[in-house]
């Protein structure tokens, strides 16, 4: 539904039945754009794939993706769907935020940390923009003194941390690239 400038999709359909010989038209059509010439997103493409990559460039606006379906007894069918293309200015999605369940700690608490879901909403649910690779925890002067890896958990639990009593810092490296940071107080 919402793709960013320069992204890829991956466009399909589930495979028609009802011949042989089925050929798929894929095209995509501006309903407004701007900041485009006569480059993608506008195409079109035939053949017997029910799938087609797209590379959305630099153009954003509204587009309609249609894949049309041919026999050999010439009927037809179609299937359409909007899509929206975004700039980083206009991005849907919010920034993904990290909380602490429990701040400040204790020397020995354990921390949960919870990462917060984008709406469900494409793309924003796309668990590749959520998915965290690893958690860390720094002390202020950037040393880091615990590390986690995981894999597309939105519960993360630390054990035995035992920080002395300051401030630290708890990053979780997402799978996108983004980090999100917390401060974390151990009293």
């Amino acid at each position: 539904d919402n793709v960013s400038q320069g992204s890829n999709s991956n466009l399909y359909v589930i495979p028609a039945t009802g011949g042989s010989n089925l050929i798929y038209t894929w095209s995509i059509v501006p309903f407004s754009s701007t900041g485009c010439g006569s480059s993608l997103p506008y195409f079109t493409y035939t053949g017997s794939g029910t799938s087609k990559n797209v590379i959305w460039g630099g153009c954003t606006g509204t587009y309609r993706v249609r894949c049309s379906v041919s026999n050999g007894c010439g009927l037809n069918n179609y299937s359409d769907k909007v899509v929206r293309v975004f700039d980083a200015e206009h991005n849907p999605c919010p920034p993904a935020r990290m909380a602490l369940t429990k701040n400040p700690i204790s020397f020995g608490d354990d921390v949960v940390l919870n990462i917060v879901d984008y709406p469900e909403l494409p793309p924003c649910d796309g668990p590749e923009l959520r998915s965290v690779n690893s958690v860390s925890v720094y002390d202020l002067k950037n040393n880091e003194l615990f590390t986690k890896k995981v894999t597309n958990e939105k519960e993360i639990q630390l054990n035995n941390l035992n920080l002395k009593t300051g401030i630290y810092i708890v990053k979780a490296f997402l799978e996108n690239g983004e980090s999100l940071t917390e401060k974390l107080i151990v009293k």
